[in-house]
């Protein structure tokens, strides 16, 4: 354990008189779970908020803040753990309010990249490359000394990327951009491939502010971030209004017709449910294994076309998602492995 590393631990740690000890066996399942309903509020909000952005409210940094600001209503709801955590009481003391601000600001960064890269690319190509965030996770991890360079591990994350691609191989038509976009296709691109970094950067740093599995330190984490984002994140909706009408980063500040209104109050309640699993899967599994996890969104998301926008599913979606599938379990098996030795 690396000095930074062991610091925050005792910060986050001191909040619950516990040792942020990382789970095994029931918790770890619990995490499989969280994996799970991770999917699931990934495709559901993707799908309601690329609806309101098509449609009648494009606005990409204000949509992103709305949502992030909404963790904290987690300090209203008790999730168990040894402790119920005010957002007040977890960033006491400056250092860990610094360390919160800037994992907001890289979780803000993430997301809002995401959505302007869409502009400009399709969406099956973004999910190609948002994917290899997994890639990032394990470069990362392996530059920080926190993993080492394992043949299962590079075989697993290999495969499933494989299995992106075989699965986008023959998008749906449904999945193209707009045409007459602000920007590139490659620009598009390589939005998306900064957001997959970004949120590669982001797994890790939560990793370390949050070292424990107990659900109360999770809740105070989320809460703690709505916090942060609601009064820290909100003046570079201000400097979006300054930015070129004919650019792609322009946002005026204006109330969304009602129309809008209903996705908006959706996309809030799905992004909320997401960050709140994604934290979840991160101290109850691994960063990595949240990674390849998310991988499962590729699958998921040919159920989804096919009920929703009636695209056949190819039997090279079939043997890609088996790839996927496949390489997850690989990474959940040498995790639980490597627990048990521990």
């Amino acid at each position: 354990m690396d000095g930074s590393k062991a610091l925050n631990g005792d910060t986050a740690e001191a909040l619950l008189g516990g040792s942020g000890a990382r789970p095994a066996g029931r918790s770890r399942l619990f995490g499989y779970v969280c994996i799970f309903f991770l999917v699931i509020t990934w495709i559901s909000q993707s799908e309601v908020a690329q609806a309101v952005e098509t449609t009648s409210y494009n606005r990409p940094y204000i949509i992103t803040w709305i949502n992030h600001c909404l963790g904290l209503l987690m300090c209203l709801v008790s999730m168990g753990g040894s402790a119920r955590i005010s957002p007040f009481k977890f960033l006491q003391g400056g250092k860990m309010m610094w360390q919160v601000l800037a994992i907001c600001i890289i979780y803000q960064l993430a997301d809002w990249v995401w959505y302007i890269g869409l502009t400009g690319t399709s969406v099956a190509d973004g999910t190609i490359i948002f994917n290899t965030m997994s890639v990032f996770v394990f470069l990362i991890e392996l530059g920080l000394g926190r993993r080492k360079l394992n043949m299962r591990s590079a075989f697993a994350i290999a495969i499933s990327l494989v299995g992106v691609v075989v699965v986008q191989k023959t998008p749906g038509r449904n999945n193209a951009a707009p045409d007459g976009g602000c920007m590139s296709q490659l620009g598009g691109n390589l939005l998306v491939l900064a957001a997959a970094i970004l949120y590669a950067v982001y797994q890790i740093a939560v990793d370390e502010v949050v070292p424990g599995s107990d659900m109360g330190l999770t809740n105070a984490f989320v809460s703690a971030s709505g916090l942060i984002t609601l009064t820290m994140l909100w003046p570079a909706a201000l400097a979006l209004t300054m930015a070129p009408k004919s650019g792609c980063l322009y946002e005026p500040l204006d109330l969304p017709p009602p129309e809008a209104a209903a996705g908006l109050a959706l996309t809030g309640f799905l992004a909320l449910a997401f960050n709140v699993f994604f934290c979840l899967c991160i101290v109850y599994t691994s960063p990595l294994e949240t990674a390849v996890g998310c991988m499962l969104t590729v699958p998921m998301g040919l159920i989804t076309d096919l009920m929703l926008h009636g695209d056949p599913i190819q039997p090279s979606a079939i043997c890609g998602s088996t790839l996927v599938v496949v390489g997850f379990l690989v990474i959940a098996a040498q995790s639980q492995s490597s627990d048990k030795g521990r």
